[in-house]
């Protein structure tokens, strides 16, 4: 019991409970503050969220990018690399990935889905090689270029939203 008590394994599980515990103790408290009741709170979160099979794939729709940009900040980090672009590298991902579905809309959604996936993570992959090229060439910091870079996503994005891929008539 002593070694397991002291194993790294162990020490990992009680330090994420701790974490969660304590997180649901503030929110339990915030909600307090509030006049709301957190047992009811966090059973309707529970039953909206995991107990019904819409809850579930909405909560699927909306984790997966999240993910995905988490993913692209901790790979660099592993590497000892600084990502902060994971949020431009979503919109550029979701860019690329919208315009894969205007160009093929006629296409079988058997061949659309994996398209529109591949052009998504091509997207993300080419806006993260431009702080990528700049730091092998000595020009500018990742941290810097990838923080930079989230801003002009959203307006390149826009762009298209509002100008050359509106609907006719709106």
């Amino acid at each position: 019991a002593t070694a397991l008590r002291h194993s790294p394994a162990v020490r990992s599980f009680l330090r994420y409970a701790v974490i969660c515990v304590v997180s649901l103790a503030a929110i339990a408290a915030i909600l307090l503050v509030a006049g709301k009741n957190p047992l009811k709170a966090y059973a309707d979160t529970f039953s909206y969220t995991l107990g019904n099979a819409y809850g579930l794939s909405e909560l699927l729709v909306r984790m997966t990018p999240l993910l995905l940009t988490a993913v692209a900040v901790a790979l660099p980090a592993r590497l000892g690399l600084i990502n902060v672009g994971g949020e431009g590298q979503l919109y550029m991902g979701a860019w690329l990935a919208s315009a894969g579905a205007l160009l093929f809309p006629g296409l079988s959604a058997w061949l659309l889905l994996p398209l529109v996936a591949v052009l998504g993570f091509l997207g993300g992959a080419i806006w993260a090689a431009i702080p990528g090229l700049l730091r092998a060439a000595k020009l500018v910091n990742e941290t810097i270029a990838t923080l930079l870079l989230n801003y002009v996503a959203p307006l390149i994005v826009s762009y298209f939203i509002f100008g050359p891929w509106r609907a006719p008539g709106s």
